[in-house]
């Protein structure tokens, strides 16, 4: 009696190592591969979101600080109407070259597209000196009219 209770338990023992053994190793690797892709998309994604964030950042604060520029070539302009046409003249000339300038860094930073991560740094790099540049040079030009 216990024999014929324990053919059952066996039988039913071996099916499971049978099925358990069934399962594919080249299964457990495909899925595996799979999870490994899904992962990697979802990391493309993110960094590419967080290179989307970066870039709108930037692009915003540039674009603050061109529109900072125009105030104070504006501001200047205003100045510089008040003063002698000597001063005018000296002015001018310089005051056309920054606008022209701060125009030509607007149009770098609105036509700007994204080609890799090198090359996005380079272009930051390159973009920040100009700003920088301009910026001084918008500021030693009011210092120059002080004096």
């Amino acid at each position: 009696m216990k024999i014929k209770m324990l053919r059952p338990v066996v039988v039913l023992g071996f099916m499971t190592v049978a099925m358990v053994s069934c399962n594919n190793p080249s299964e457990n690797k495909v899925e595996n591969a799979n999870e490994k892709v899904n992962e990697a998309k979802e990391n493309v994604n993110k960094a590419m979101e967080e290179a989307r964030q970066e870039w709108e950042k930037f692009r915003d604060e540039a674009r603050e600080k061109i529109r900072d520029n125009e105030v104070k070539i504006e501001k200047f302009k205003e100045k510089m109407e008040n003063g002698n046409e000597k001063d005018k003249a000296k002015y001018r000339k310089r005051i056309g070259e920054l606008e022209t300038k701060n125009n030509e860094l607007r149009r770098k930073i609105d036509e700007y597209k994204y080609e890799n991560e090198s090359a996005w740094q380079e272009f930051k790099r390159e973009f920040n000196h100009d700003m920088d540049e301009l910026g001084r040079a918008i500021d030693d030009i009011f210092k120059d009219n002080v004096k």
